[in-house]
C-alpha cells in the first residue's frame, strides 16, 4: 500500500500549494489561549448511546411532530479579545448557542446545526467561529442598539492563515522524518557537529599551552645564577634614578624663590 511517505518531496509541495491556493476565504489566526470555562455545554435528555432526546409533539394540523432536544452552547465571556481554544468533544446536532453582542452587550440566541468533534473556538470583534478539520460555522453580530441579530455562516475549510500554519508544521515534521531515514544525512551532520567541537577543543588547548610556555621561559629565565641579582640593582638604579629628579626639582624651585640684592663694591 503506498503512502504519503513514499513520495517524492516535489509531489508534497505542489500538494501543499495546490491546497493554499484552494482556501476560498483569507481569515486572520487569532491568538492561541487556554479558554478555561469561556464556553459552557448545557446537554439535553439523552437517550441511548447518549445522543439527543426527542420530544413527540402532536400538531393540530400535521400531527405527531419529533422535535429533537438543542443542546445549549453558552459563552460567558464574549467579547474578551480575540483569542482561539480548543473546544471541547461536541456531539453534534441542534445547537443553541448564547452569547452577548459585542458591541451593545445584548444577551442573543442562535440557533444552528454543528458538526460532530472537538472544535477550535475562535472569538474576533464582530463573530464567533467554530472551526473544524474541514469546515467552519461562523455566527457573525450585527445590528445597532434596538436591532441586533445573529448571522450564522457555513464555510468551507478552517481558513487561509490556519491552513498555512498546519502545513508549515507538517512540511516540518516530514523533514524531520526525512532525516531520521536517511543515515548519511544525519551522519554527515554529526561528523559536522563533531568537527566544530574538535576544532574549539584545539584551540582552547592551543591557548592554554602558549600561556604555560610563556610561565615556564618566565620562570626559567628568573631562576638563571646572577639573574636575582641584576633584578636587584635594576631596580636600585631605577630608585636613585627617581630620588635625583626630586632633588633637581627641589632645588630649582628654592633657586627660582631666591632674591638677589645688587651691592655696590
Amino acid at each position: 500500500m503506498t503512502t504519503f511517505r513514499h513520495w517524492p518531496t516535489s509531489v508534497v509541495s505542489a500538494c501543499a500549494l495546490l491546497l493554499s491556493l484552494g482556501s476560498a476565504v483569507i481569515t486572520h489566526a487569532e491568538p492561541r489561549v487556554a479558554g478555561f470555562d469561556e464556553m459552557v455545554v448545557y446537554a439535553p435528555g439523552t437517550m441511548d448511546r447518549d445522543i439527543p432526546g426527542i420530544d413527540l409533539l402532536m400538531d393540530p394540523e400535521c400531527g405527531w411532530q419529533a422535535d429533537v432536544q438543542p443542546t445549549l452552547h453558552v459563552h460567558r465571556y464574549f467579547y474578551n479579545g480575540d483569542k482561539e481554544f480548543q473546544g471541547p468533544l461536541l456531539q453534534g446536532g441542534p445547537t443553541v448557542v448564547s452569547a452577548c453582542h459585542p458591541r451593545t452587550g445584548k444577551r442573543l440566541y442562535a440557533q444552528v446545526n454543528l458538526p460532530s468533534g472537538a472544535p477550535l473556538i475562535a472569538y474576533d470583534e464582530d463573530s464567533i467561529t467554530y472551526v473544524y478539520r474541514d469546515r467552519r460555522v461562523v455566527l457573525t453580530f450585527r445590528g445597532k442598539p434596538g436591532c441586533e441579530e445573529v448571522v450564522m455562516t457555513y464555510k468551507h475549510g478552517q481558513g487561509f492563515c490556519r491552513t498555512k500554519q498546519e502545513q508549515a508544521a507538517t512540511l516540518s515534521k516530514q523533514h524531520q522524518q526525512f532525516s531520521e531515514r536517511f543515515p548519511l544525512k544525519r551522519s554527515v551532520h554529526d561528523a559536522a557537529k563533531s568537527v566544530h567541537t574538535t576544532v574549539k577543543g584545539a584551540a582552547g588547548t592551543a591557548t592554554t599551552a602558549a600561556s604555560a610556555t610563556v610561565t615556564r621561559v618566565k620562570d626559567g629565565f628568573s631562576a638563571l645564577p646572577g639573574i636575582q641579582q641584576l633584578q636587584g640593582l635594576g631596580k636600585e638604579t631605577d630608585s636613585r634614578a627617581n630620588l635625583e629628579t626630586l632633588k633637581q626639582a627641589a632645588q630649582k624651585t628654592q633657586d627660582e624663590s631666591t632674591e638677589y640684592v645688587k651691592t655696590i663694591r
